[in-house]
């Protein structure tokens, strides 16, 4: 756990999406929940109602999930949504990648979206 934190505080010049189990989550996360740049805080886990009691302290940052498509197709919005944020603090080259890569995680995200079938 040492190291996760340490991870993330070493990373202060990049925004953070961490993904963490709820039994890990129920440790890690209120060690790092108020650090600056940590963005999102995704929690894979088998049963929600099991992690509810630790997590709704940590409920402005903190995401949870059961299904594994439905935490992708969340983390690609998020990510796209940061993507575009910073592609208009750039200029040139550099925000029309952001911008392509922005647009490529929205598509991921809504192929994810679709029914199966």
């Amino acid at each position: 756990m040492e190291d996760c934190v340490q991870c993330v505080n070493e990373h202060s010049d990049n925004r953070i999406f961490l993904i963490t189990s709820g039994t890990f989550g129920k440790e890690i996360v209120p060690q790092i929940y108020d650090i600056e740049h940590l963005g999102q805080i995704f929690v894979f886990c088998g049963n929600i109602q099991s992690h509810l009691e630790w997590a709704i302290d940590f409920i402005d940052k903190t995401l949870m999930f059961e299904h594994e498509q439905d935490l992708i197709e969340r983390l690609a919005n998020e990510l796209a949504h940061y993507l575009q944020e910073d592609a208009k603090a750039c200029t040139g080259d550099q925000a029309e990648k952001l911008a392509e890569w922005a647009n490529k995680l929205f598509g991921i995200a809504n192929k994810l979206r679709q029914p199966c079938g």
